[in-house]
């Protein structure tokens, strides 16, 4: 600035903001105005020096401009925002303590202060700008209806802050109320312009209250009307309500209102979903998320610690003492005020309200806690929580039961703090009072899994939550925070000039208080208001809101660290964080609100210090002491004398002080506030009304049926009406709206502090915090650990994020990876990789992402760029996956998230489990990946992967189309050369690997696909031909399986691989060498019984595997004195109940409906009985099992021909599928066959009795076809022959089980639905998400069968009947046998003749065995696996016609029959794919067959055959009476038992076969059952996860059915002495062999 000589005067020129012409007004004031404009002469402005003796020119020795004088020449009032004065030496006008005033501003100050209190006389008119105190005496209208008189707040009587006077006349009906006639005043100031719509809450506000609210109440027929069901609540959101237009409700809240016009002119009300419904439409059912909002709700204000009385009398007097120097008594007396002791005891009269005592007792807490504890020591451990309305509501209990339609009762929830840090629900204890007569009545109520305990717990809950609902809009809302604000607001205007540092500090957490306030009694608290309409208390709201006051109301409590203290929630600790230790470690609201407290201290403490240098000018700052003894003494006058008051003496005194307000009217107000839609938008997550007593509180009869009868009408009629819902659905959703113009704490900095380098300075430090914490609460909402605050479903608690930065122009997005980089079953590997990998850990190089957009460029129709940034390894650690986090910034036309590519920068391979994309507009984003990735020095492209968002493929963003061709391409292949260990290649090819000609002849087998031997198609390896058979594949090296097929290996691969590859490759070589001979049998059946009883001698195996420690239930090792090991089985079921099950007949017929191979018993339906077979080749086909011979066996009750018609007669046929490889298997030695058939009789119980067994030998080396029938018999030749022809018999239908019913039937068949589904469809196609779950672990399990089991010369050749032939029966069975149509189980039953289409049945059919476990248990999973894929193809299939223009579905069920399944491609029987009916017929049965079929074939086999004589795998010598030489028979009648012994398998073939057996059976601890948990992707989508959730409640539903099944003696087939319960089908399980449970895929 130039230099000025003396004398010159400056030029200055003011710059004025305004608005003019407020409320619009026209006419001849508007004329005049114009006229003003014209002559310039509308606005005048004087200039004020700080000095006294200064004239109104500008002259260099005007001193500084302190003040403006400003005069309106307009004929309406203006609205002044700023003056700007350009052209002065100094800088803006400072803010001044009283004794800092400069000379030439005192008068001024001190008169404007005059204007601003007013005379405290007359009626406030609309333009005062006067501030002074009244009570709440316009709350009430008497002189509209005496319904409508209400007391007076404030007073001894009933105390209470005070308002902002009005000065009304007096109501003529009750003088010591005001008229409610005419506005509400404010004073002037306190209402923003209107071209602004005064302010958007109070508007808004106002047209819901005074435009939608009636309108409601039209749309709705009856007042009083509820939901009739709970599906009905959600109709409010998905359906609309018909509404007549009013207000400017539409334009205001477009998001609250969907409105849609009508043909008449009218419109539609549909509410938006509230947040926590769109992520768990369950969240408002469960115990879990009760308990969690207490400390992450809407209301954490309530929720306080049960303490002893000596414990909590120490923390008191601890913190009492610090406060004050002395401790007065009221404060010793009030102790039960805001923590609760044990034993729980009520403080009120018993004389009036009944006995003290809760019951709530020790016994019945340690029983909900499971005895894990003693209430005494929960106490003293701080585990016990309780919400407690009891001795707050019990007084107005009568009184409110007095109004029609609502109820209340004294309440208290007690919580258990669990491990986790979650509050559990304990028990619920409503109470009312002695009334009419009747005594106190009270009782507890606890979760409970029993209907009528559930229903009483629901209905309990509802009522408390009601309570919790009112607490928290009339004390920690309204009372907290607007109420008790005013008295604030209305001192520092009275008291604190606008130049006082303090009022310039205050004032942006005061705007707008006012007018909310008043909107507030005006439609809101006021008699007949939304409060009083909706909210249980009715018309004692507000005096239950005086009550709370006058109770539990302390200025020193308000701060947030006194509050926690007081509640038992925090107890002082200097070494803490925030110097408090919380008793709830994830306790959100405490955890965000300790940061943001501490920030908004620091920033008052920066602020205060700046003004008050020296101390001692505090307590001489006339206007300040003024402004607090007012607020005291006036404006909370009720509570004047209390003790807690704060002085006010020094600048800790004044920082603790402001702290306080400030947190109160932004922090806590925030918690409070806008969480209300979220937290109970939905208003059985928090139903503000109860408007019934609970049934079980003095019922009638006709109640108490009722109740029993329909539960869930009584619920609904305790919730909210319609209209009442409704009322408060719309308030709540204004209520928690942010408006435009929305004034953030900390974000914005005001024009008097940016004046002020210091102040400048510490506001941006308080920003920085601020913006810190919200990075802080980003981290703390993704963190797994934090079970409060991030879960499945759980909305994030954001409620004290201080800001929602409307104007970023990017969204700040955080990835969270969970990775395991650790190949090779270690946690860190070592070597030069390893110290590579953390060279590139320290430089944060090591895992590159790019967000890819579902949005092309609209300008280039190219793909967008993406968006990247490497992920940062996190020290902590979740089980064995390490996290990684990666940040991003995404511009918002970045459109949605749709994929992510990955590349790994490390040396070594990794595992990408998933990634979580926080911080979206949409929500977090969810990436489920569960696949390897290579490192990019091996492969240099990116993977991709996509969201677990779902697309068929026309439905495919552009901007992922083509990335979801190429990923497909990927994983196809070329067909060519031979795959390594790490390719993702899925391809086909026969089964040519199962011999090895190389190794040696005996080993060569014949190649499995093709026109001789027909069969499934396996994946393709591409390993190198056989030197000997160039059409056999070697068998070098590892057996290739595509990478992703692979689970982690520092999960050991996958259980059961590795045990099972441990197994064959350990222990049975060591059980080879303990067995003298490979061929050596039992000696005795004793002997056999020693398997399981003694110990066989193994040679040591530490260096073999993990057997021991992987089946410590199998193998009991025991440590011998010479170091070596010996090996014992566990007794099987089966025999733990019966030592004879596997002598018994009844038992054999009961286990094919109820065993391990229910898939062979079929009905006869042809008679006689003949073989379809060559008689040429063969002999004669006619069965000797005759007419004469089933009716002797029969007992003459019945003729055959009657049998048959009346569906009594049922077969095991396995003679024309065996009896053309007996002369092949009776080649090998030490093994035998026949074609067998076995009759059965269905008894009148409902079991099947054997009549006869039909063995066949064919035409052999010269001699003839040899055939012989076997029958039950009480005489020892007969009963030991009969003995013999079941062991063949059930050797038969080991085999048949094990190779078909097992292996071809579940594994084989599936290999190629799981390569098709791979190459064909796309990861982010629903139909793959849906089968996905059924398909892992199928591929590697397969593998590892060709490679141990199946294989030549492998487990199944060496231990079972037909021997090196074995496969190639299967093979046979596949060609004859095996329909894709008839997979499904109601098709495989009527195929069998056991079941006939019957629509009035169950199910659709009626069954020709009622009693038939398996089917029965079978026909309700299958309709639950049908109804769950129907839901989800119906989902994603809406218009029937998509199905068959899907060209990624359809392709894929083409290549399952035309080249998975080729050898079967022209078969008829192929159902269609045109329809979603198709599709959910196909997708059910391959789901069926790979989760329950499989798991009634397999997880019984320990528990039926383990013990090999109920179920032998092979029968190794004929029949004594096949061709018998003399000695044969005669040592047969000598020695049956060692003929018997002999059949059975060797010692070898047994004990291997029983521990095979059993790992099969074994379900690992990682077990992933059908229905259990819900997958990722099906969770993000809410109607899938309703239809899952459904289907999981289906399937615990079949396990109680099931339960009740194996109970009910009169099912003969499941219930008896020593039968083991039928429970194969029962969907869950715990791990071990525990004949249960149903794994959704092949994993064994």
């Amino acid at each position: 600035m130039a230099r000025l000589s003396q004398g010159t005067k400056i030029k200055v020129k003011a710059i004025v903001n305004m608005q003019r012409n407020v409320g619009g007004s026209l006419g001849i004031d508007q004329g005049l105005e114009g006229i003003q404009d014209l002559l310039g002469e509308t606005f005048f402005l004087e200039l004020i020096s700080v000095d006294l003796d200064s004239d109104f020119e500008v002259p260099p020795d005007f001193g500084e401009v302190g003040a403006i004088f400003a005069e309106n020449g307009y004929h309406t009032e203006v609205f002044l925002q700023d003056i700007v004065v350009n052209g002065l030496r100094q800088g803006s006008i400072n803010a001044y303590i009283p004794s800092q005033t400069p000379s030439g501003l005192r008068r001024l100050r001190e008169e404007e202060l005059i204007i601003f209190r007013g005379n405290g006389l007359g009626e406030r008119q609309a333009g005062d700008r006067i501030y002074d105190y009244d009570v709440y005496n316009d709350i009430g209208d008497p002189d509209k209806s005496s319904e409508l008189a209400r007391p007076v707040l404030g007073g001894k009587k009933l105390p209470y802050p005070r308002r902002c006077r009005t000065g009304r006349p007096r109501s003529e009906i009750d003088p010591s109320s005001e008229t409610r006639k005419g506005d509400f005043y404010l004073p002037r100031d306190e209402v923003s312009p209107e071209v602004k719509q005064i302010k958007f809450y109070a508007k808004t506000l106002a047209s819901v209250i005074q435009a939608v609210l009636p309108s409601i109440g039209n749309g709705i027929t009856s007042a009083d009307h509820g939901f009739e069901y709970l599906a009905s609540i959600e109709s409010l959101f998905d359906e609309k309500l018909e509404f007549p237009p009013q207000g400017s409700w539409k334009t205001l809240l477009p998001q609250l209102f969907k409105a849609i016009s009508m043909d008449n002119g009218g419109d539609m009300l549909r509410f938006e979903m509230p947040e926590t419904m769109k992520r768990d439409k369950f969240c408002w059912f469960r115990d879990g998320e009760f308990g969690r909002q207490t400390l992450a709700g809407v209301n954490p204000y309530s929720i306080k610690l049960v303490m002893s009385t000596d414990h909590f009398m120490v923390n008191l007097f601890d913190k009492m003492q610090k406060l004050c120097n002395n401790i007065h008594p009221y404060l010793l007396t009030a102790m039960d005020k805001f923590v609760q002791e044990w034993p729980i005891k009520s403080k009120l009269d018993p004389e009036i309200y009944g006995p003290p005592e809760s019951m709530i007792t020790a016994e019945l807490i340690e029983a909900q806690i499971g005895g894990l504890i003693k209430v005494h020591e929960a106490v003293k451990q701080r585990k016990l929580f309780i919400l407690d309305y009891h001795d707050l509501l019990l007084p107005f209990v009568s009184k409110v039961r007095e109004i029609e339609g609502t109820t209340l009762y004294g309440s208290r929830t007690l919580f258990f703090l669990t491990p986790e840090e979650t509050l559990r629900p304990l028990a619920i204890e409503l109470t009312r009072p002695p009334t009419d007569g009747n005594p106190q009545w009270r009782q507890v109520f606890t979760p409970c899994d029993h209907s009528t305990g559930f229903w009483l717990w629901m209905l309990a809950k509802a009522h408390v939550l009601a309570h919790d609902s009112g607490y928290h809009q009339l004390v920690s809302h309204w009372l907290r925070t607007h109420c008790v604000v005013e008295p604030y607001i209305i001192a520092t205007n009275r008291q604190l000039s606008v130049m006082h540092p303090v009022f310039r500090l205050l004032r942006p957490h005061f705007r707008n208080t006012m007018a909310t306030n008043a909107v507030a009694r005006q439609s809101l608290i006021n008699a007949g208001g939304t409060i009083e309409s909706s909210f249980s208390p009715g018309k004692y709201s507000m005096e239950i809101c005086s009550v709370a006051y006058d109770k539990l109301w302390r200025f020193d409590h308000e701060a947030l660290p006194n509050d926690l203290i007081s509640r038992g929630m925090a107890v002082e600790d200097p070494t803490a964080p925030h110097g408090l230790k919380l008793t709830i470690e994830d306790y959100p609201f405490a955890n965000d609100g300790l940061i943001l407290w501490d920030a908004i201290k620091q920033w008052v403490s920066d602020y205060v210090h700046h003004y008050y240098p020296d101390p001692s000018v505090v307590a001489c700052d006339e206007e300040l002491q003024a402004w607090w003894a007012e607020i005291r003494t006036v404006g909370h006058a009720d509570k004047k004398d209390e003790p807690w008051w704060p002085e006010l003496k020094t600048p800790h005194n004044l920082i603790d002080i402001l702290a306080t307000i400030i947190w109160v009217a932004s922090a806590h107000h925030a918690a409070v506030n806008f969480g209300q839609y979220t937290y109970a938008g939905y208003f059985p997550s928090r139903p503000t009304i109860a408007r019934i007593k609970m049934p079980s509180e003095d019922p009638t009869d006709e109640d108490w049926n009722r109740f029993l009868e329909k539960p869930e009408a009584v619920l609904l009629e305790t919730y909210p009406s319609k209209f009442q819902a409704t009322t408060i659905i719309a308030a709540l959703y204004v209520l928690s709206y942010h408006s435009p113009f929305e004034e953030y704490i900390g974000e914005h900095i005001e024009a008097a502090w940016a004046d002020v380098t210091i102040i400048k300075t510490a506001f941006e430090k308080f920003n920085r915090r601020l913006k810190e914490l919200e990075e802080i609460i980003n981290e703390r909402n993704a963190n797994p650990e934090l079970k409060n605050r991030n879960g499945a479903g759980i909305a994030p608690y954001e409620l004290l994020k201080p800001f929602p930065k409307p104007g970023d122009t990017k969204i700040k997005v955080k990835a969270i990876l969970k990775v395991k980089r650790n190949v090779g079953g270690v946690i860190t590997s070592l070597g030069i990789d390893q110290g590579l990998n953390d060279i590139q850990d320290l430089l944060g190089k090591t895992i590159l992402l790019q967000l890819i957009s579902v949005d092309l460029d609209p300008k280039s129709d190219l793909q967008k760029p993406t968006i990247e940034g490497y992920a940062r390894r996190r020290l902590s650690q979740a089980n064995e996956y390490v996290k990684y986090e990666a940040d991003f910034e995404v511009p918002p036309d970045f459109g949605e998230v749709g994929a992510v590519f990955v590349e790994n920068g490390y040396q070594t391979e990794l595992f990408l489990q998933e990634i979580v994309l926080n911080g979206l507009p949409q929500g977090n984003i969810n990436v489920t990946c569960g696949s390897w990735i290579h490192s990019k020095d091996k492969d240099k492209r990116k993977r991709v992967f996509f969201t677990n968002k779902s697309y068929i493929p026309s439905q495919t963003p552009s901007g992922l189309r083509r990335l979801r061709e190429e990923e497909l391409i990927i994983l196809r292949g070329n067909g060519l050369g031979e795959r390594q260990a790490g390719d993702r290649i899925y391809d086909y090819d026969v089964y040519n690997d199962i011999g090895d000609p190389d190794k040696s002849s005996e080993l060569a087998r014949p190649v499995l696909g093709g026109k001789k031997l027909p069969y499934p198609r396996r994946c393709r390896t591409g390993r190198p031909r056989s030197e000997i058979d160039p059409s056999s594949e070697t068998r070098k090296g590892d057996f290739y399986l595509p990478r992703d097929e692979i689970s982690p290996e520092v999960k050991q691969i996958k259980f059961y691989a590795n045990t099972l590859a441990s197994l064959i490759q350990a222990l049975v070589p060591s059980i080879r060498n303990a067995i003298t001979s490979a061929d050596h049998g039992f000696e005795y059946f004793t002997s056999i019984e020693s398997l399981f009883d003694e110990e066989l001698e193994l040679s040591p195996l530490s260096k073999e595997g993990l057997w021991k420690t992987l089946l410590p239930q199998l193998f009991k090792a025991i440590s011998m004195d010479n170091g070596e090991d010996v090996l014992r089985f566990e007794m099987p079921e089966t025999m733990k109940r019966d030592k004879f099950c596997w002598f018994k007949d009844g038992e054999f017929g009961r286990q094919t409906l109820a065993g391990l191979n229910p898939y062979s018993i079929k009905l006869v339906m042809e008679w006689p009985i003949k073989s379809k077979l060559d008689p040429e080749i063969y002999g004669p086909p006619e069965s000797m099992l005759t007419a004469e011979l089933i009716e002797a066996q029969i007992g003459g009750i019945i003729e055959v021909h009657d049998a048959i018609k009346q569906r009594k007669l049922f077969i095991l046929d396995y003679h024309d599928l065996l009896l053309p490889f007996v002369s092949k298997v009776r080649e090998i030695e030490g093994t035998t066959l026949y074609g067998s058939r076995t009759l059965f009789f269905l008894t009148p119980d409902g079991a099947l009795r054997p009549l006869a067994i039909e063995l066949t030998r064919p035409p052999i080396d010269g001699k003839t076809q040899w055939k012989q029938v076997f029958t039950p018999s009480d005489h020892s030749t007969g009963l030991w022959l009969w003995m013999l022809a079941k062991a063949h018999v059930l050797a038969h239908d080991s085999g048949y089980h094990q190779l078909v019913s097992h292996w071809l039937r579940t594994h084989c068949v599936t290999e190629p639905y799981i390569i098709a589904a791979n190459r064909q469809l796309s990861v982010m196609h629903p139909i793959f998400r849906l089968l996905h779950p059924h398909f892992r672990n199928t591929i590697e399990m397969n593998a590892l069968a060709r490679e141990s089991l199946i294989n030549a010369g492998g487990t199944i050749e060496s231990s079972f009947s037909p021997g090196k032939y074995a496969m190639e029966i299967c093979s046979f069975a596949y060609d004859k046998l095996w329909r894709f149509d008839l997979e499904a189980l109601p098709n495989d039953l009527i195929r069998r003749g056991m079941a006939i289409e019957d629509p009035t049945a169950p199910h659709g059919l009626k069954l020709t065995i009622e009693d038939y476990p398996f089917a029965n248990d079978g026909l309700i999973l299958w309709d639950a696996i049908k109804q769950w894929v129907s839901d989800y193809v119906h989902h994603y299939y809406p218009d029937p016609s998509v199905v068959a223009c899907d060209e990624e579905l359809q392709a894929w069920w083409a290549e399952i029959r035309t080249v998975g399944h080729a050898d079967k491609k022209d078969e008829p029987w192929w159902p269609e794919l045109k329809t979603p009916h198709n599709l959910i017929d196909i997708l059910a049965t391959i789901i069926w067959v790979a989760s329950a079929h499989h798991a009634a074939v397999n997880f019984g086999q320990y528990t039926y055959a383990g013990y090999f004589p109920s179920r032998p795998t092979i029968a190794r010598i004929k029949m004594p009476t096949e061709d018998p030489s003399d000695e044969d028979w005669n040592r047969f009648l000598e020695k049956p038992e060692a003929v018997l012994l002999e059949t059975y398998p060797s010692k070898l073939q047994a004990t291997t076969v029983i521990a095979v057996l059993y790992v099969l059976s074994y379900h690992s601890p990682s077990e992933e059952y059908i229905g259990e948990h819900i997958e990722a992707a099906w969770a993000d989508d809410p109607i899938i996860k309703t239809a899952f959730e459904k289907f999981n409640r289906r399937l615990k539903e079949l396990e109680e059915i099931i339960n009740e099944r194996n109970a009910n003696p009169e099912l003969k087939n499941r219930n008896g002495a020593g039968i083991v319960p039928y429970e194969l089908l029962k969907p869950f399980s715990k791990p071990g062999v525990t004949g249960k449970g149903v794994p959704c895929s092949i994993s064994n």
